[in-house]
């Protein structure tokens, strides 16, 4: 079974980054990271 990040959990992983990097993450488009991680979900002739 594949288990997929959510954009929860990409936030925090930015935000782990973010601390470490001293603030130099930026997120431009939320809209597409979130789609971003869902595109490994789709399927394309019943197959991920």
């Amino acid at each position: 079974m594949v288990h997929y990040i959510g954009i929860e959990r990409a936030y925090e992983i930015i935000k782990r980054l973010d601390s470490t990097n001293n603030g130099g993450i930026t997120i431009l488009n939320k809209g597409q990271m979130e789609l971003a991680l869902d595109m490994p979900k789709t399927d394309l002739f019943g197959h991920e």
